[in-house]
């Protein structure tokens, strides 16, 4: 009996590090809190050496060796954020990438991307190029999730280089760029040819604390590097973490549970307030300035919801329960 025992347990643990061995990375979906700011760097002249990443699964990408220089910030804006006529013509986003160009004239000049949340898919509805021009919709680009492993199932990424956007989801491990490094890294893949010139591009998203492309690469006739590397490092500002942490410390939510109408107190003036739902989806955004604001919840679906106080990239979250 005993001896049985020990095999049981012996096939048991032989499972288990199976299981873990090749644990997959899901394609889970956890948007970008609003607020969120990440600074997008880039290469354009990379070696002809530069090793193309490899498939698979636990893969480690080492581009350790890679230098890239800083061009513009991305901020995730709620749609209110923006101006109202683009409010109006794309009522359903549930958040926008606004890129920050340096020595842009005004908000209204800044391109923009708008995403709404359709379940396991978020899709791009509608994107705004660099001036005053309205946004072009378009429902095209499609990230679906909770996909596993070597799907057969093509993830459109709204790739513009290399023809259309479908991807195969390829690999997943771990990303590392110059000094930093990514863990739980999704990476995808397509072949394209461009007149006699075929080339490979590469995406690499991260899945955790949330969703977001992570870093892009190019490789023409096999080995020729062009354009390059974009990398969207999620932006860091330790000295701002400490100060913002103190104030939402103090941040009183009540009632909660709430039914009616919830009261939020002590918020730092310039923050941005937003409310989602337990799928990520977005029912209240608003900049901050009062140090209290009442919020009418008599239309919120019963259940728990997150509270998201955002400042200068810096995104702190309290649970409310809505019954």
């Amino acid at each position: 009996m005993r001896k049985n025992l020990i095999k049981l347990l012996a096939i048991v643990t032989i499972f288990a590090k199976t299981t873990n061995l090749y644990a997959q990375i899901a394609l889970t979906k956890t948007l970008p809190p609003i607020g969120t700011t990440y600074e997008l760097w880039g290469n354009t002249s990379l070696p002809n050496t530069t090793a193309i990443p490899d498939t698979g699964a636990n893969i480690t990408w080492d581009y350790s060796a890679i230098t890239t220089t800083y061009n513009n910030d991305i901020i995730i804006r709620g749609l209110s954020e923006v101006p109202s006529s683009e409010q109006t013509l794309v009522p359903n986003a549930v958040y926008v990438e606004e890129q920050i160009l340096p020595g842009a004239p005004n908000t209204d000049w800044l391109p923009r991307v708008f995403y709404q949340d359709n379940g396991d898919f978020l899709i791009e509805i509608a994107k705004k190029n660099f001036g005053t021009t309205a946004p072009v919709l378009s429902s095209d680009t499609v990230f679906e999730f909770n996909l596993p492993y070597q799907s057969s199932t093509l993830v459109n990424l709204g790739a513009t280089g290399g023809g259309g956007g479908n991807f195969e989801y390829a690999g997943y491990g771990t990303l590392i760029i110059g000094s930093d490094t990514y863990n739980n890294v999704a990476m995808f893949t397509k072949v394209f040819t461009i007149g006699s010139v075929n080339g490979s591009i590469f995406y690499f998203y991260t899945l955790t604390p949330h969703y977001h492309r992570l870093a892009r690469i190019f490789f023409y006739d096999g080995n020729v590097v062009a354009p390059g590397i974009n990398y969207y490092k999620p932006a860091v500002t330790p000295t701002a973490t400490a100060d913002f942490e103190n104030i939402f410390s103090s941040l009183t939510v009540y009632p909660n549970p709430a039914s009616e109408m919830v009261t939020i107190g002590n918020l730092p003036i310039g923050s941005t307030l937003t409310i989602t739902n337990i799928t990520g989806k977005v029912v209240y955004n608003s900049l901050i300035d009062n140090e209290q604001t009442t919020i009418n919840t008599s239309n919120y679906v019963n259940g728990v919801y997150i509270l998201h106080v955002s400042n200068n990239g810096i995104v702190a979250t309290k649970k409310l329960v809505i019954n």
